[in-house]
């Protein structure tokens, strides 16, 4: 090939590759101030609540989380993946995503409470008044969730990360407010987070509906919920994964504990923060890539997430014992043990995430939702046992292992089924970086 022709090919993947470093570091900038909110938070209210009272904050909010993910029915995904494909479709898709957010917000809203009515022990200890509270701020954080992905499907980053990042920043300045000068509670905690969801959610409408009267569009509601079925059981698999645990804890050992472990859980956060924002960027790009070259760029960015998160692994398990005895007191010291124990599961979990992504990107194969319920099941098994015996340590290892058992479920699917369909232009016979 002459240079003539090399020269154009490098120049854009040059182009390609540096736009999504950009956008990715831009990302990461406001999920960094985002969490370092969130540390500053949770060491606000361990300080001022106690433990128990972070604990309660933890379980309501991770609760009113997954009425988010079970309303969803997967739309946050069809809202990138349709918007993506067609900008003419924004007046439809946000006339489906209003409607659609009260009415699955609602059904999610009615099934958690049945689910709590039938298993309190999942919310041991915590007065329904603020439960039903924390379910008022479902139906808001769906419509937040599906309208900021319309804003990722149009790659409208600044305006992604704008909205993430003061989002996130008010009910920070205002929990603060409440508890360092007011001296108020926890249920003013739980008031401030639902008020702050429903402010953004509207100002996330505001930017995103074309004006008029949201009209529900019928046929296209149909084609994005086929899309959007497609991955909402690897959603909610992989986001009970994630999750699920802390209930357990929460279930076995009290609030207290619950407390003690969600400070493990957040450090395993921050660490995968950098991976999820890859993933994310990656889904939308992966989604319009034709040939071998998305595979090749997947790969890239699977190798260099690799690299990174093997040296955040190491640096935490260093560090976390100095920075939680500093920030949080001599109670939370049970969280740097259970850490070491999640590290390793945090690095696959991380590779993982690029994969995932890839995966969703390129069709969502049945890898997708197999491997996240597999581990899930695998996870509250091991739980039964581990959480009563070894406390916050069993349970970090269960996670540990569940996600390691999903990261070589994808490993297996790339090297023995992909390497079997020569016959498609999407995947070469050996995958670049497997072998």
């Amino acid at each position: 090939m002459s240079a003539i022709t090399t020269k154009p090919l490098f120049r854009k993947w040059f182009v390609e590759n540096n736009g999504f470093a950009f956008q990715v570091s831009m990302t990461f900038a406001t999920r960094t101030v985002i969490l370092i909110a969130g540390f500053a938070l949770s060491i606000i209210m361990a300080r001022y609540l106690g433990a128990d009272g972070l604990g309660t904050y933890t379980v309501l909010i991770t609760i009113a989380a997954m009425g988010g993910q079970f309303g969803s029915f997967g739309l946050h995904t069809a809202n990138t993946y349709f918007i993506a494909r067609e900008r003419g479709l924004l007046p439809g898709i946000m006339g489906n995503t209003i409607w659609f957010s009260l009415a699955g917000g609602l059904l999610a809203g009615l099934i958690l409470m049945v689910v709590l009515h039938f298993h309190p022990n999942l919310a041991a200890g915590i007065s329904t008044g603020l439960l039903l509270l924390s379910l008022l701020s479902v139906p808001f954080n769906l419509l937040f969730m599906l309208g900021q992905n319309v804003l990722l499907g149009m790659q409208e980053i600044k305006a992604y990360n704008f909205f993430e990042l003061l989002g996130r920043l008010a009910p920070f300045m205002a929990i603060t407010l409440l508890l360092v000068f007011c001296k108020q509670g926890i249920g003013s905690v739980i008031i401030a987070t639902v008020l702050s969801s429903m402010v953004f959610s509207l100002a996330v409408m505001k930017k995103l509906h074309p004006g008029g009267r949201p009209v529900f569009d019928a046929v296209l509601f149909k084609k994005m919920l086929v899309y959007g079925l497609k991955i909402y059981l690897a959603c909610i698999f992989a986001f009970l994964l994630l999750r699920f645990d802390l209930l357990m804890v929460n279930c076995f050992l009290g609030a207290g504990e619950a407390g003690v472990y969600s400070i493990t859980a957040l450090i395993g956060d921050v660490l995968c923060m950098l991976p999820g924002v890859a993933g994310m960027i990656l889904f939308p790009r992966v989604s319009g890539m034709r040939g071998g070259r998305s595979w090749e760029f997947t790969a890239g960015v699977a190798r260099v997430t690799a690299g990174v998160m093997l040296v955040a692994c190491l640096a935490a398990a260093l560090l976390a014992g100095p920075f939680v005895t500093f920030f949080y007191g001599g109670a939370f010291e049970e969280a740097v043990a259970a850490l070491w124990w999640l590290l390793p599961g945090v690095f696959g979990l991380s590779v993982n995430t690029i994969f995932m992504n890839y995966f969703a990107g390129r069709g969502m194969p049945p890898v997708m939702v197999i491997s996240p319920l597999l581990a899930l099941i695998l996870n509250i098994s091991l739980n039964l046992y581990f959480i009563p015996v070894y406390g916050i340590k069993g349970a970090a290892f269960t996670s540990s292992v569940a996600y390691f058992v999903v990261l070589i479920m994808s490993l297996v699917y790339l090297r023995v089924y992909l390497r079997r369909k020569i016959n498609e232009v999407e995947f070469v016979c050996n995958p670049p970086g497997l072998g």
